[in-house]
């Protein structure tokens, strides 16, 4: 009797986790300040603790934080959250998970926009669309003209959001001047450079 209960006390320490583990969703966004991450364990699903991760490449990725302990639910669906309180600034960030050991979800852009920067622009030089950003251009509406090195007007865009993609289109490669302007005056001018893709 004495060898049965034994047997049946190690069968109840072992805990089986998932071999691939399914995640109902996984996002994330920016709020100008940080940028929040939320995902959700499918029921049925189960690993060992898992890593937030982070790249400012989308190769090579680093550990932000952790949440140690099993994961998941055999019985229900479980959320999570994170916040990356020092995210990369006015380029694109990117984020995965690794659940368990060795699994890794997808992987999330995020381009996270800080509150306290005015504008940006990339790539540049850039082989295809171009990613502009501006802090108050929903409230503060700009116009971006783009000139050839002789002076032409090239193209003219409207800009009415934080974030805005410059479709390049038939622009061919070579430098190009950009002008950001409001209503009223000219805020600020540079170049661009537009190269083939590799």
């Amino acid at each position: 009797m004495k060898s049965i209960i034994t047997s049946v006390l190690c069968i109840c320490g072992f805990y089986a986790f998932s071999q691939n583990i399914i995640l109902n969703s996984f996002n994330a966004g920016s709020d100008g300040k940080q940028v929040r991450l939320s995902w959700i364990i499918a029921k049925g699903n189960t690993c060992n603790g898992m890593s937030i991760l982070r790249s400012s490449d989308s190769v090579y990725f680093h550990e932000l934080g952790e949440i140690a302990g099993i994961c998941g639910s055999t019985s229900e669906p479980v959320g999570y959250n994170f916040t990356d309180t020092a995210p990369v600034i006015n380029k694109p960030g990117y984020y995965r998970l690794r659940l368990g050991s060795s699994q890794l979800s997808h992987i999330i852009k995020v381009v996270h926009i800080s509150s306290n920067t005015p504008f940006a622009l990339f790539p540049n030089p850039a082989a295809t669309d171009v990613n502009i950003l501006i802090g108050d251009a929903d409230t503060n509406p700009y116009i971006l003209n783009i000139y050839n090195l002789k002076g032409n007007l090239v193209a003219t865009h409207r800009i009415n959001t934080k974030s805005y993609v410059f479709k390049r289109a038939q622009l061919i490669s070579g430098l190009y001047v950009y002008q950001l302007t409001t209503q009223s005056k000219t805020m600020l001018q540079g170049l661009l450079q537009l190269i083939d893709t590799p």
